[in-house]
């Protein structure tokens, strides 16, 4: 993936396990699985902070899944400004950009 070689999916899968994680803690008040999300989550930015941010908008440009919505879940959760910031690097620029111009 971050190589820019066509992969199947990564982001989406990762997006689909931490929303479920969030999930679990959101509505059913599970602490354990905050913890698990919190350490994937943490995984999550340490892989992509090895990426400076044209690298990680040219990634973003592959697939992402639903990344910046899952890892805003789990901001609102933790209030961790960490995750917050990882949530803004996974904004596709390329899409909201021209939105926010009116183009």
């Amino acid at each position: 993936m971050e190589a820019g070689k066509a992969v199947w999916a990564p982001y989406y899968t990762l997006h689909k396990v931490i929303l479920g994680l969030w999930e679990m803690h959101a509505y059913a008040r599970d602490e354990k699985a905050l913890g698990v999300v919190t350490s994937l989550v943490d995984w999550v930015d340490a892989r992509c902070a090895k990426l400076d941010d044209a690298h990680m908008q040219a990634m973003l440009g592959n697939e992402f899944g639903g990344m910046h919505e899952a890892l805003l879940n789990v901001y609102s959760a933790t209030g961790k400004p960490e995750h917050l910031r990882l949530a803004q690097r996974f904004q596709k620029r390329a899409f909201l950009e021209p939105l926010a111009r009116g183009d």
